[in-house]
């Protein structure tokens, strides 16, 4: 375990010290990064990318991250068989520093090793992971050979990148449930404006259906009304014709008082008229017997 402590504030998962050996140009070199900006000058081909290349293969980085070799045993300086990176890093304030160490060869073989305790790579992973590495984020590392990938990133990946490199995967998680809820909210308040839409359309629809109904009801009434007057109607005329049926009944009583009445005065005059036809008949016959004699 390293002896240095993070006693200087130093953010958790910044680097204190790159120790090479056997890799790519550097026989052996040991860099000391400070907490600000951090230069490497040199004419090209002298090797100041190669700690942007370690810094990535020391902490679980795949090669394709680099953009450069597919295999790792290409980083192993030529004419060795082993190569070394050792990264130490801080921890938290007050804690000693942590040392992760990677040996490969020309097998594409890895061993790890944390505090010089051979470890397995996913010990490792959990270590970074921790301190909220990530070398395989281009808005945390990046690669001189990955600048064009970088570039093609729109505004979305910049933005999760950023946040994942910033305050760790927590807050990416955070985003996508924003851009969920956001999303879930876009759905409700179109959902919503349909069914006001659909709402207005039935209150529409029902002021339509009222004006019918109530246009029927008037109707009902009327047929109703017209109803209870032909019956009226009816009864009026029925009435009408009681009376006349009763004078009419009256009339007749009347008629056949009269009648009976004259019947009786005219029964002497019609017997005094038929002694009168008979005496008149035996009258013409003695009449015509006289002649005949």
């Amino acid at each position: 375990m390293s002896r240095i402590k993070n006693d200087t504030g130093a953010k958790p998962g910044s680097i204190y010290r790159i120790a090479l050996e056997n890799f790519v140009t550097y026989k052996q070199v040991e860099l000391f990064p400070g907490p600000s900006l951090n230069m490497i000058i040199g004419p090209n081909g002298t090797g100041k990318s190669t700690f942007v290349c370690a810094i990535i293969l020391g902490l679980c980085g795949k090669t394709n991250v680099i953009g450069r070799a597919k295999k790792i045993s290409e980083y192993v300086r030529s004419g060795c068989e082993n190569s070394t990176i050792e990264i130490e890093l801080y921890q938290q304030p007050g804690q000693r520093n942590v040392i992760i160490t990677r040996n490969f060869g020309l097998n594409d073989s890895s061993t790890w090793s944390i505090d010089h305790k051979t470890v397995r790579e996913k010990q490792v992973l959990e270590l970074i992971a921790s301190l909220n590495i990530q070398v395989d984020n281009l808005c945390q590392l990046l690669p001189q050979d990955r600048v064009q990938d970088f570039s093609k990133m729109d505004p979305q990946q910049l933005l999760r990148s950023t946040l994942s490199a910033v305050s760790g995967q927590e807050s990416v998680t955070q985003l996508e449930e924003l851009i969920k809820c956001r999303d879930q909210q876009r759905g409700l308040s179109t959902k919503l404006e349909n069914n006001t839409q659909l709402m207005q359309e039935q209150i529409r629809l029902n002021e339509r259906l009222k004006l019918v109904i109530d246009a029927m009801k008037q109707r009902r009434e009327i047929e109703h009304q017209i109803e209870i007057c032909e019956k009226k109607k009816l009864w009026i005329e029925y009435q009408e014709l009681r009376e006349k049926v009763m004078e009419c009944t009256n009339d007749k009583k009347q008629t056949v008082k009269l009648y009976n009445s004259h019947k009786t005065k005219i029964e002497p005059l019609e017997k005094a008229l038929e002694k009168a036809k008979s005496s008149i008949n035996r009258m013409e016959q003695q009449k015509l017997a006289a002649i005949w004699k």
